[in-house]
């Protein structure tokens, strides 16, 4: 929760100028409370001075399981603004659901950190629930904030052992409650007492260090798109019947001598390589890719080589081997999710092959030959790993 409740009894006083109602959480009772953090009182005195609420005994991953979180239309009741981890905010009469309650157009939560050590596991396993229960309060075109450190958000992970090592926050509001990652505001800089470290009242060294806010929106909001910078993507490579090559005299002449050689790779020899495939063949792939994958995903093929195909008679076929990426833009992406859209273009695409169907592909008259087992959909990664390995390989 809010820790010594400091945040919000810095805010409260212009959420009140503003009509906007708060209520501040904490997971401990209040007696515990006031025990532990020496401002207690003081701060819960200023947040219910300025007509706003603080809840004890709230834990930030079971929301939904608080009746009197959604609170009930009344004809005083003009905006609300709540928090349950740090803040959780809300306004009225948009945000009344069809049941007459309020629900938050805001929740945030700042440093969440689990009570013991720290242990990246346990974190994002706090992070999880958390993103969870928000979905049951949370108003449709709401937000989730969440501050963290630079390293513990991942979002601007340079290598796969930064991004292992972060708390991936991204990552865990996609998988469980399709919550879209749309800005990082950086740095983040409080202007209250940041306490509560590890559940005691004292505070937890940033020197040296940066903050950041972490928003999520939910992916069935049309009106928040995550930039390219922040979008989380995952790939996989895809093998593609490409561009067959009849061998000549020349060819027959110089095979000659390798028709008595056990090794089969032996008995043909390698045709040179095509140019690489027409744009237009590419966006044509891509364009067919692209309207099999949920709205909200961006799609991008990348042709990488030719793959040298299994000679048949007098035709060699050069495989088109490429990596074929989607990118949460408008809709969280998940890797399971990832994966079931990768079957089912892959099985179109041998169909496609099967029927010699060409209306949307110019060159599918070879079926692509795809390795299942070994091929799958990668781990997800945010944006950042893929601009930095694209800059390594200038």
């Amino acid at each position: 929760g809010d820790g010594d409740l400091s945040y919000s009894a810095s805010i409260a006083q212009e959420l009140a100028r503003q009509g906007t109602h708060l209520t501040a959480t904490v997971i401990e009772s209040k007696e515990e409370h006031q025990n532990v953090f020496r401002d207690s009182f003081q701060n819960s005195d200023i947040i219910e001075r300025c007509g706003h609420t603080v809840r004890f005994n709230t834990d930030a991953t079971m929301l939904g399981t608080y009746s009197d979180l959604r609170i009930k239309k009344n004809k005083n009741c003009y905006s609300d603004d709540g928090s349950a981890g740090d803040t959780e905010k809300q306004t009225t009469p948009n945000n009344m659901n069809h049941d007459d309650t309020i629900l938050y157009d805001r929740i945030q939560f700042n440093f969440p950190h689990w009570e013991g050590k720290t242990n990246s596991r346990k974190n994002r396993k706090l992070l999880s629930s958390f993103f969870a229960s928000c979905t049951d309060v949370l108003h449709p075109q709401g937000q989730v904030h969440v501050a963290l450190m630079d390293h513990q958000g991942g979002a601007y992970s340079q290598t796969i052992q930064d991004w292992k090592m972060s708390w991936m926050p991204a990552l865990h509001a996609a998988e469980s409650a399709s919550l879209l990652l749309t800005d990082v505001i950086r740095p983040y800089t409080p202007t209250y007492n940041v306490g509560g470290h590890r559940w005691k009242d004292r505070a937890f060294h940033t020197k040296g260090k940066e903050a950041h806010l972490y928003i999520f929106t939910k992916s069935e909001c049309s009106q928040y798109a995550a930039p390219q910078h922040l979008q989380l993507y995952c790939h996989y490579q895809l093998l593609v019947g490409g561009h067959p090559y009849v061998k000549n005299d020349n060819d027959n002449n110089n095979n000659a001598t390798a028709a008595n050689s056990t090794d089969i790779n032996d008995s043909v020899s390698t045709p040179p390589l095509p140019p690489p495939p027409p744009k237009h063949e590419i966006d044509t792939l891509e364009q067919f890719m692209q309207d099999e994958v949920p709205s909200g995903w961006r799609v991008k093929l990348y042709f990488t080589k030719w793959v040298p195909g299994c000679p048949e008679k007098q035709l060699w076929t050069w495989l088109a081997l490429y990596q074929v990426a989607f990118f949460g833009k408008e809709r969280s992406i998940t890797r399971s999710e990832a994966e079931k859209c990768r079957l089912q273009i892959e099985d179109k695409l041998v169909l496609m092959a099967e029927t010699q169907t060409k209306e949307s592909l110019h060159r599918i008259d070879i079926p692509p030959l795809i390795s299942r087992s070994r091929w799958m959909i990668s781990n997800v990664f945010p944006q950042s790993l893929r601009d930095a390995y694209n800059a390594s390989e200038k």
